[in-house]
């Protein structure tokens, strides 16, 4: 719902094709991670979103571990290159491990904002 919010394309048919790709092949890359990912005609901008799940789902992941950690990208439907282009950045980000551990110890959406901004850097929060 909230992507849905965000980008404007309607969540139920969102919803629906992410469950269509899924089914295709998973976005479960391993280590408790899943990147789905779609092109639209409907989407004008690139966008990604992150969720940190409190349950972790099977997302029938390569490795077969459940997963916790969840990277969203949406591309406009003609960004085929540059889509996998991005696709290939947030990929090789969350297969860092130590990425992975700061991101699951984070404190907030700030420090989760700061570890993609910076690549996988450890920050130091004040809090």
């Amino acid at each position: 719902r909230q992507v849905a919010k965000e980008t404007g394309v309607p969540a139920v048919p969102l919803f629906d094709q992410l469950m269509e790709r899924e089914k295709q092949a998973t976005s479960g890359t391993g280590d408790g991670v899943a990147l789905p990912h779609l092109r639209l005609a409907t989407v004008t901008r690139p966008f990604f979103a992150f969720a940190r799940l409190t349950q972790p789902v099977d997302f029938k992941a390569v490795d077969g571990r459940p997963v916790d950690l969840v990277g969203f990208m949406l591309s406009p439907e003609e960004d085929g290159p540059l889509h996998l282009r991005r696709l290939s950045h947030v990929s090789r980000l969350l297969r860092n491990g130590r990425l992975l551990t700061d991101l699951r110890a984070a404190s907030d959406a700030a420090v989760i904002y700061a570890l993609f901004l910076h690549s996988g850097q450890k920050l130091r929060s004040a809090a």
